[in-house]
């Protein structure tokens, strides 16, 4: 991945000099600040902004002699709430943010804080001194969401790169940590997340920067032994700016957490039959952040159509059609949405599957792809984690995938090839432990249009080759790997019944 160049070196005045400059000189725009430039991106794939900003920072931090003063200001990453506000302050994120953090105080809760310093004193001058996140909600044991709050102000690119930032700055001090402890730098796995109302998202397309922009995050939490990730996610709209004017000392927040947060508006998300709040639990637990972010109600959702098809039949597992191509596993004895198939270690981040389907023989785990194939280009992300010989003498072909698609030797058009070689890698270790033989099964949508414009029949056809390709190099390992498209797997189904009627919703409401 080509690599933009850093700025000309020179005394930083900030921990972020320099950052706003090179990612706009490296997405090709003139401002961050500006809708139009995010309206008219076009990410370039050689471009990873996360490594861009995090060398800055790197740099900046190295220069300015950041680590000397890191015991300067006893602020930085304190876990605290600050629900103090000026009262001609009437900055939307501050009302809101303060509005939060007075209701945790009223409420005794102690898994949110606010306001929290980055980098106070670390670097000479006084750019830094009010550099602070926005919010930080503790979602478990050593896990933490990292939050910038917007309202109106900037766009979602401008905050996406200041959150890069404030995540680099705190890999930094992570790795060097004040003597002050902090329950933040001791953190293992964090989100980072812009938080903003739906109208504040509405004039972009943010799909595939969200993508790119999680991928990169991931990278960089793998060769830094953390687990990171990245998100836009929606602000409930009963969570008005107008509201915290008028109740500021009478604002609640719900006692079950992030919930308040997450769940706001999902039953219209889920048919007849399907158990909504289990599938929103497993949702809440797994790491896409589909609930939080808004990407379940989207209509381009993937995760929308996987449980609902699979989740009817959570609660009826042997109702489930068998899956074509692969009868030879048996009926179902179990099904669940959200699958984690762990890794043989326990650091870093580990596979998600959309589904699970256990028979007496089998771990079959489903990936389930909608509009993905042809919205984006592949980025391949496969760390030196992945060469360990630990997978079993009969991966062979998964990791002469894995070392063609690093090299560049081959390469998809539609096919995400690494997100399944990790997830056969997942598969192979947990059929290990419960003593079943793994499958790895693909399933996907063939949409003929997105956002208006359609997909040409070509890159359908594609997709299937690629399909097709990747099966053919792994064919014979332990990792079983079969596909199908949801049109083909819903024809199995009964041709009456209530399970019918599932498959006809299906097809009304996700037309796959």
């Amino acid at each position: 991945m080509t690599q933009s160049p850093l700025p000309v070196a020179s005394p930083p005045t900030s921990l972020i000099d320099g950052v706003e400059s090179a990612a706009c000189n490296a997405l090709g725009i003139k401002r961050l600040r500006h809708r139009s430039a995010l309206q008219s991106l076009r990410l370039d794939p050689g471009v990873d902004l996360v490594e861009l900003v995090h060398r800055i920072v790197s740099s900046n931090w190295s220069t300015g002699r950041a680590a000397d003063n890191k015991d300067r200001s006893g602020q930085n990453w304190r876990w605290a709430l600050q629900p103090q506000i000026g009262e001609r302050n009437r900055s939307p994120e501050v009302v809101l943010e303060r509005a939060i953090a007075g209701a945790c105080v009223r409420g005794g809760r102690i898994d949110w804080a606010n306001q929290i310093p980055v980098a106070s004193g670390l670097i000479s001058g006084a750019a830094d001194g009010r550099r602070a996140l926005d919010l930080a909600y503790r979602s478990g044991e050593r896990r933490f969401q990292l939050i910038e709050l917007k309202i109106a102000s900037d766009t979602p690119l401008y905050a996406a790169v200041e959150l890069l930032g404030y995540a680099s700055a705190w890999l930094l001090a992570r790795a060097d940590p004040p003597t002050r402890s902090s329950v933040l730098l001791e953190a293992e796995h964090v989100d980072l997340r812009v938080l903003a109302p739906a109208p504040y998202y509405a004039p972009f397309d943010l799909l595939p920067l969200e993508a790119s922009l999680n991928d990169g995050v991931c990278s960089l939490g793998e060769r830094c032994s953390v687990s990171l990730s990245f998100g836009f996610d929606v602000l409930p709209p009963q969570l008005s700016v107008r509201h915290c004017r008028m109740t500021r000392r009478s604002w609640s927040c719900s006692h079950d957490g992030g919930r308040c947060m997450t769940e706001t508006g999902m039953d219209d998300l889920f048919l007849p039959g399907v158990p909504r709040q289990h599938v929103l639990d497993r949702l809440a637990a797994a790491g896409g952040n589909e609930v939080a972010s808004g990407k379940l109600a989207h209509q381009e959702s993937s995760a929308a159509l996987a449980v609902n098809a699979f989740g009817w039949f959570i609660e009826r597992p042997s109702r489930c059609p068998l899956l074509p191509g692969a009868a030879h596993a048996g009926p179902a004895e179990s099904v669940e949405v959200e699958y984690c198939a762990r890794f043989p270690w326990s650091a870093g981040r580990h596979p998600w599957l959309d589904a699970v389907i256990l028979t007496s023989t089998h771990l079959i785990g489903m990936e389930s792809k909608r509009f993905e194939p042809f919205r984006d280009k592949k980025q391949v992300s496969l760390s030196a984690a992945y060469d360990r010989p630990i997978w079993g003498d009969h991966m062979r072909g998964y990791g002469i995938v894995r070392d063609k698609l690093r090299s560049g030797e081959l390469s998809f058009r539609h096919l995400d090839a690494a997100q399944l070689i990790k997830h056969a890698y997942g598969l192979v270790t947990d059929a290990g432990r419960v003593k079943k033989r793994p499958l790895l099964f693909y399933l996907f949508a063939e949409p003929t249009e997105r956002s208006g414009h359609a997909i040409a029949a070509e890159d359908r056809a594609r997709h299937r080759k690629e399909i097709e390709a990747f099966a053919s190099a792994v064919d014979g390992d332990e990792v079983e790997f079969r596909s199908a498209s949801y049109r083909e797997w819903l024809a199995n189904w009964p041709a009456s019944g209530d399970a019918r009627h599932h498959a006809d919703a299906l097809l009304e409401r996700f037309n796959p």
